[in-house]
Parts: C-alpha cells; structure tokens; sequence
C-alpha cells in the first residue's frame, strides 16, 4: 500500500483539520501505521492480547480496532 499525500501536506507548517483527507492509498501490500493520542482509544481486547505477544495482525479496511473515548 502506497500512499501519496496531496501537495497541500507536503509544505512545512501546513495545518491538518479533523477529518480532512490528507491523502489517499493505493494499495500494494506496503504497511501502514495507525497512530492515535494516548488514551483518545480503547482498544478491542483481542488486539491487546496478541499484542502483548507480540503477534502481527493483519487490519482490514472496517476492521474495528477499538472504541473511540471522548476526552473530558
């Protein structure tokens, strides 16, 4: 999977809103990294368990990782 940020985000300084599409994939079979801010996630038991063997899982596209905590 590759992805090609549009012209936009390649600019030093350049802001991001939520939501906004920063680029898009075309896929190939690259890896790509899903971040998240510390505690923004719940992730789904089953992740955190092949996790803490350190297993490689496989993510789909809809794939549910977890639940999103709304901070307070």
């Amino acid at each position: 999977m590759v992805c090609r940020f549009h012209d936009h985000f390649r600019k030093e300084g350049s802001k991001i809103k939520k939501g906004e599409e920063v680029g898009m994939f075309e896929f190939g079979g690259s890896s790509i990294i899903v971040a998240f801010e510390k505690g923004r996630i719940l992730f789904d038991e089953d992740l955190i368990s092949v996790s803490k063997r350190a297993i490689t899982v496989n993510v789909e596209v809809g794939m549910r990782l977890g639940k999103a905590l709304i901070s307070a």
